[in-house]
């Protein structure tokens, strides 16, 4: 990959005025024309000169300070919440494959697409492979090409493509009238955090080493590398850099009036503060890879678990939403999810798509899940199913007092009368109609009297559905485990608990 780098202009100016016996250090106005030094450049002559904007304040590495305290200042760029933010950190920080605007999807994948969200069909309006951390600014879309990983624009009108003269950007953030990313790629490298003006004018070094950038109201939250990765925010309106948090803080996510991340001082597991860094609660327990949040649900992947899972804030359930290989890029726009499979033994891989209300993805997956049949048709080889949870033991508890409406002392009541131990609870709002193709695997269960389980065998399609028709009073207590690939079933197998 060919690298090119910043040209880097100096200017450093410090004023000391004596009044009595107190020393002010004043730190120099910021968008003042400097003199530049002459370096030779790395880059395009038209790369501009990097202003460094001094802080009154010792750096922050060097202090140890509570939590929630200002450590140093910075030029503000602001008056007042911006009212564009390009994309959420936690899509930015996952690769930033898509946004929403005006109606609109567009995503990444090997090109730009765009597609109206209500259609099924997307439309390539920009063949230009390795696009990442979309930013979605008015007429403009901002992205890195990760080629060199220069910032470029798309006019989503006239589909002209701009390049910036910024080199070696991550983590590509549009907040109000500037963009914030990390200078972490090429030789020159410093791994600080930057800002410039929209037009890749006025770039400047904000004088730390951040990453994981999440905006919210005048606030940008992220881990200060310089601090060990410690969580800190930047106010955009007086230019302080504020310590939040003494956790090393990755997949920063804001919802309403509390902050979500993994801390990797604890094992990777998910934490939850409030915006002053106190109230500190362990989320979910289990080591995750990847953060984002969808209204009050956080979308997150677990190391050892292959699956895209929801946890609900609120009402703290959990659900499997994928089981599938490797999941990872997780950004979430308007009721969407977009993920991406990498390259590898697997039967599908790239960008995917899932739409959050209805499960259904884009383009199709193999999925399994756990389903109760609804109805059938013999004649069309097709199934009805809904999918579903077995639940056991309190859990059964909770889920029958959910679904039925009821207090978890009658759930567990009736349970009791009903003289079993489970619960099967519905998950999806709507039955789902497939195909039971001459290709299909089946495994069943041989059964006495429709209700003793003697040995498992290869079955039909024939075989299915004479089961289904036989014993009908069998069919609405019988779950089977499926995988399906868009409307046609691929494997079907007779659940039986352990």
């Amino acid at each position: 990959m060919k690298k090119k780098y910043h040209l880097k202009s100096y200017i450093r100016t410090t004023i000391a005025t004596a009044l009595g016996t107190l020393l002010l250090f004043m730190m120099p106005a910021c968008g003042q024309a400097p003199t530049a030094l002459t370096l030779t450049p790395t880059v395009a002559p038209e790369s501009p000169a990097v202003l460094a904007c001094e802080s009154t304040a010792v750096p922050t590495a060097a202090i140890a300070c509570q939590e929630a305290t200002a450590v140093s200042n910075l030029c503000p760029t602001e008056t007042e919440a911006p009212k564009v933010i390009g994309n959420h950190g936690s899509n930015v920080e996952n690769g930033g494959l898509a946004i929403y605007s005006n109606s609109y999807v567009y995503y990444a994948d090997n090109g730009l697409y765009k597609y109206e969200t209500y259609n099924e069909e997307s439309t390539k309006v920009l063949d230009m492979p390795n696009i990442a951390y979309l930013n979605d600014a008015g007429d403009n879309i901002y992205f890195v090409d990760t080629d060199g990983y220069r910032v470029h624009t798309y006019h989503k009108h006239t589909g002209e493509v701009t390049p910036l003269s910024i080199y070696g950007a991550y983590e590509l953030l549009v907040f109000g009238d500037y963009l914030y990313y990390q200078y972490a790629i090429g030789d020159e490298a410093d791994m600080h955090m930057y800002r410039a003006k929209l037009d890749g004018s006025e770039v400047t070094d904000m004088g730390f080493a951040g990453r994981y950038f999440c905006p919210d109201d005048t606030f940008i939250y992220f881990s200060n590398m310089d601090d060990a990765g410690h969580l800190y925010k930047y106010d955009i309106t007086t230019g302080e850099i504020i310590k939040v948090k003494s956790d090393t803080a990755t997949q920063i996510n804001v919802l309403k009036d509390k902050i979500y991340y993994i801390d990797q001082n604890d094992d990777h597991q998910v934490i939850s503060i409030n915006k002053t860094g106190a109230g500190r609660e362990l989320v979910i327990n289990d080591p995750c890879v990847s953060l984002n949040h969808h209204g009050d649900d956080l979308i997150f992947t677990r190391r050892d678990y292959k699956a895209l899972e929801r946890y609900n804030t609120r009402d703290h359930s959990l659900e499997t939403l994928i089981h599938y290989a490797d999941i990872n890029g997780i950004t979430v726009v308007d009721d969407w999810v977009f993920f991406e499979i990498p390259m590898q033994l697997e039967i599908c891989s790239g960008v995917f798509r899932m739409h959050l209300k209805t499960s259904k993805v884009f383009p199709p997956l193999p999925l399994t899940r756990l389903v109760k049949i609804t109805d059938y048709n013999a004649d069309k080889n097709s199934l009805t199913v809904d999918a579903v949870e077995y639940l056991v033991g309190d859990d059964a508890i909770k889920g029958y007092a959910k679904e039925k409406g009821v207090s978890e002392a009658r759930a567990e009541r009736r349970l009791l009368e009903s003289n079993v131990n489970y619960f099967v609870r519905n998950k999806n709002l709507r039955d789902e109609q497939y195909r039971v193709e001459p290709y299909t695997g089946i495994k069943l269960y041989t059964h006495d009297n429709g209700t003793v389980e003697l040995s498992s065998y290869a079955a039909t399609t024939e075989d299915l559905f004479s089961l289904l028709e036989s014993d009908p009073d069998m069919v609405d207590n019988l779950l089977l485990v499926v995988t399906t690939m868009g409307n046609e079933i691929m494997w079907i197998e007779e659940y039986r608990p352990s």
